[in-house]
């Protein structure tokens, strides 16, 4: 199976999370857990966000944890102790709110 990943380097962030769109993630597509919504980025977007993948975040797909957040404001129900407030300087200013990164195709 061939996935399409979202990739962003630590120089050209920081980015926004792409489950619940604050500016936490230094990178992109690196398996970096939002401490807004306990997200793991794996380089799941907008692309692919109904696919459930597996891995880092089980059986959720983008869409479902988007959701999730907007209701409970964690991921998962099972996050909900680990998730925090986002700070000032991680709400986004502007554009669209999920990360941005560049496609890649992986494996």
């Amino acid at each position: 199976m061939t996935f399409m990943v979202v990739r962003g380097s630590a120089e050209n962030g920081p980015y926004r999370c792409p489950c619940c769109g604050y500016i936490t993630l230094a990178e992109r597509g690196a398996f970096e857990i939002c401490e807004v919504c306990y997200w793991e980025d794996d380089g799941q977007d907008e692309h692919d966000a109904d696919e459930v993948r597996g891995g880092p975040n089980h059986d959720l797909s983008l869409r479902q944890a988007r959701q999730n957040f907007e209701a409970i404001g964690a991921c998962n129900e099972y996050c909900c102790p680990f998730v925090r407030v986002p700070l000032p300087a991680e709400h986004p200013d502007s554009g669209s709110l999920y990360g941005t990164g560049t496609l890649y195709s992986w494996p």
